[in-house]
């Protein structure tokens, strides 16, 4: 891979599990004049990112190390020298599974940064791969096709061009772009030469938007997955295959995701105790609290308030930790 010199590394969960809505849309704040982006991230800790679908498109390389990359049901390993392709409805996640700390580049770009006509314009060939990603789409690319090594150094040109303020710098971000998805397109083509633009998976969602609304306001509610069917006026099985396409998580899992990272913003921005964060995420039992809590976070809660808290010091005294021992597998 290109030399990473001059590059501002930074810790991937603390940036983008923030940024994940109840409807589990990642919002990356972009430029609105020029939505494009690249980062540089570190896989620092073993924190379960929730799982999540976002509107822009993402290319991302394997710089060091290894990760676990999770697309709806479907789980495989990216190893340093290999990049993935992520299009707009897939619910995915990058997972950290070894000791290592893995170092990663992401491209995010909105396809309207090339294609205002939208996906009959003449730019939208590049972005078939992108468009056209079904439950089979191979979004690994190996390193022995010689593409990641290439586009990483692309994305690195693209990233000495950002924050694009000149008419020049703009210039030279979308025309290393467009290298970036020819390549793609080229590399692609066989996958992509049959397939036609399938908008289910976009109908799925939209169908079950009304429950994410639902959470969002009342997620420390008592909700089960006979509840949310009811919600959707579907049967509870359909209800629960449905979800699982769509999120590539059961329904209790990705509840438990996102009251746990309600209480994380909880702890890291007040004082309450513990026992009422626990209430306040939708918890009624303390200890099954910390025992999810670590199960997706890693450590106790009172460690996380330690950690990330608005005060670094929480005398033992006052607060009773949670959940059994950090080092005991959930």
């Amino acid at each position: 891979m290109p030399g990473t010199r001059n590059i501002d590394w930074e810790e991937s969960f603390s940036i983008i599990d923030p940024q994940i809505r109840a409807d589990g849309v990642h919002v990356w704040p972009f430029d609105p004049s020029f939505p494009v982006a690249v980062n540089y991230m570190i896989l620092a800790d073993r924190k379960r990112f929730r799982m999540n679908r976002h509107d822009y498109f993402e290319i991302l390389c394997v710089l060091k190390g290894e990760i676990k990359c999770q697309v709806a049901a479907r789980s495989f390993i990216a190893k340093s020298g290999e990049l993935i392709v992520i299009g707009s409805w897939p619910y995915h996640r990058t997972l950290r599974f070894t000791r290592s700390r893995p170092k990663i580049a992401t491209l995010f770009f909105m396809p309207e940064i090339l294609c205002e006509a939208g996906t009959h314009g003449e730019e939208a060939e590049f972005l078939m791969p992108f468009y056209l990603q079904d439950d089979s789409f191979p979004h690994l690319v190996r390193a022995g096709t010689g593409l990641p090594r290439e586009i990483a150094g692309l994305i690195q040109r693209i990233y000495s061009e950002l924050p694009a303020v000149t008419n020049r710098a703009r210039l030279s971000v979308r025309t290393y772009l467009r290298m970036i998805l020819i390549l793609l397109a080229n590399h692609y083509v066989g996958e992509i030469g049959s397939r036609q633009l399938d908008d289910r998976k976009h109908q799925a969602t939209h169908r079950i938007a009304p429950l994410f609304e639902f959470l969002e306001k009342h997620y420390n509610q008592d909700i089960s997955g006979g509840d949310a069917a009811r919600l959707l006026g579907v049967s509870k099985p359909h209800f629960m295959r449905l979800f699982k396409e769509i999120t590539g998580q059961s329904f209790v899992g990705y509840l438990n995701h996102f009251r746990i990272a309600k209480a994380q913003a909880m702890l890291g921005s007040t004082e309450m105790p513990l026992a009422q964060v626990s209430q306040e995420a939708g918890f009624c039992d303390q200890s099954y609290f910390g025992s999810v809590f670590i199960k997706f976070v890693g450590m106790t809660p009172l460690t996380y308030r330690r950690r990330f808290g608005k005060s670094s010091k929480y005398p033992r005294a006052q607060q009773k930790d949670v959940g059994p021992s950090e080092t005991q597998k959930t």
